[in-house]
């Protein structure tokens, strides 16, 4: 595989993400985001409502209060034009990636990468300016991780780093963070069939 591939792959996404651009702003969500990442960075901390009428100042707790500040951050560079160039590329980035790892695995890139398109188009209605978009890639990093422990191509120890991605993940967008615990339930399924697995192998052999 080209090691271009993947950087070229990122470009073609990348312009054709931007040249669609507006339908990743037809979410009224951003707005709000955006809103209470400023509240945060200007004022501190949200601990109350200050918002609505009805409950005006009981306590509520803004759970995507880091993906938040950095859309504020992002907004005051140069407003929403910055917040969508940051979000495609992150998308763009994404799929890139994808299509590079299935090429890696042997299949013909025009099958990979036409995979990569379809899987993105089906995708599309959830690109949107908003934290979410940091679950994609938290869930891409997780599986991706432990099907690289399950080929063996990397150690136990190392998905310890699953740990300080899934705090910051859990700051950026924890409402859909492995959602009733599954994912917890199918990391600890991977794992009790990866040890099984090395059990029987030495048990039959």
């Amino acid at each position: 595989m080209s090691r271009y591939q993947g950087p070229l792959l990122f470009l073609v996404f990348w312009f054709g993400l931007l040249a669609v651009g507006n339908r990743f702003l037809r979410d009224p969500g951003q707005f709000w985001h955006t809103r209470v990442g400023e509240d945060i960075l200007t004022g501190g901390f949200v601990r109350t409502d200050p918002y609505t009428f009805t409950f005006q100042g009981t306590t509520w707790t803004p759970y995507q209060w880091l993906g938040e500040v950095v859309m504020a951050l992002c907004y005051r560079v140069s407003g929403f034009d910055t917040q969508l160039v940051l979000a495609t590329a992150l998308v763009a980035g994404l799929y890139a990636w994808l299509a590079t790892q299935l090429m890696r695995t042997g299949l013909h890139p025009i099958y990979a990468v036409g995979a990569t398109f379809f899987t993105l188009f089906a995708a599309s209605t959830h690109f949107h300016v908003r934290p979410h978009l940091f679950t994609m890639i938290g869930m891409v990093i997780t599986f991706w991780m432990l099907n690289e422990y399950e080929a063996r191509r990397i150690k136990l120890w190392q998905l310890v780093w699953l740990i300080p991605l899934y705090w910051v993940w859990t700051n950026l967008q924890v409402s859909r963070v492995f959602r009733s615990c599954a994912g917890r339930w199918l990391f600890a399924a991977r794992m009790a069939s990866r040890w099984c697995g090395r059990g029987c192998t030495s048990t039959t052999a």
